[in-house]
């Protein structure tokens, strides 16, 4: 024994014994394998959540819904604060990729995921709190993509000038959450909306003096850039600015004589409203 205390080698031989009689007696075959690390498989993020249809919503006054399509079978009826209503509706996944422009030309990303399924009967979340927008910043347009990004985003400004630019200009390599210069601000956004491939919405714009003007997106010029202004939609807007735009589809039941107002070229002179168009009738999206 005394050996055994003085020697660590006698230790190690005597350890080293016990262990092979332990294996003999008890040992079996692996279960397992051995892999080296650069060997092992990490799955992606989003292979680990789950996948599903949805619908976002956002209103007027800055909330944001987004639901799933199984809470919105049968009747059902959205909740929104007295006097507010839904700017923007899109169908989408639980995996998209979610872009919240705002009036400072701003553009926050946000995957679907990051935000809670919502129900009908509650009125969403608030866009400056989940975004954490700056002092009078509010958001003016939601899109929920998947890269790649296709499409183009339409900008109308307060000064009658518009523009279309890729919608790939905000796909990042590195998940950032905030781009600056999503789009020129030079002068004050009037309308921005997203504009699939396979789709040539109409919008309807009104001037501070009263003048109506309807047009294709398609009309409207195209650049490579996402900061550019663009082309002049509407001629005399250094004295008579735009103060509201919106999707014709939006106002179409309300107006009798589209033909009156739409042009098949930009620039154009716009149409007064005529108080047949006003009559019986709030042009509720136009004041």
């Amino acid at each position: 024994m005394e050996k055994l205390e003085s020697s660590a080698k006698r230790q190690r031989k005597l350890i080293a014994d016990q262990l092979k009689a332990i294996a003999t007696k008890y040992g079996r075959e692996r279960l397992t394998r051995l892999v080296d690390p650069e060997d092992i498989e990490v799955p992606e993020i989003t292979e680990l959540i789950p996948d599903y249809n949805i619908r976002i919503f956002l209103t007027e006054e800055g909330y944001f819904k987004k639901l799933a399509l199984t809470s919105l079978r049968g009747n059902f009826e959205l909740n929104l604060k007295e006097n507010d209503r839904i700017i923007i509706e899109e169908e989408a996944t639980n995996q998209s990729e979610l872009i919240f422009l705002t009036n400072k030309a701003n553009a926050y990303k946000m995957m679907a995921w990051e935000i809670e399924d919502s129900r009908p009967s509650l009125l969403g979340e608030y866009t400056p709190n989940l975004l954490d927008l700056e002092d009078g910043e509010y958001v003016v347009c939601v899109h929920a993509a998947i890269e790649p990004f296709e499409g183009e985003f339409v900008a109308i400004f307060a000064n009658g000038k518009g523009v279309r630019f890729d919608a790939n200009h905000f796909e990042t390599k590195q998940n950032r959450r905030k781009l600056i210069n999503a789009f020129s601000d030079v002068s004050d956004i009037r309308l921005i909306r997203f504009r699939s491939p396979d789709e040539d919405p109409s919008f309807a714009l009104q001037t501070e003096k009263g003048k109506m003007l309807i047009f294709d997106s398609s009309q409207i010029t195209y650049k490579k850039t996402r900061s550019a202004q663009g082309a002049a939609i509407i001629r005399g807007a250094k004295k008579d600015s735009i103060v509201k735009v919106v999707p014709f589809e939006q106002i179409k039941n309300e107006i009798e004589e589209e033909e009156y107002y739409r042009v098949q070229n930009l620039p154009g002179s716009g149409r007064y409203i005529k108080e047949k168009t006003l009559e019986g009738r709030q042009l509720s999206l136009l004041e």
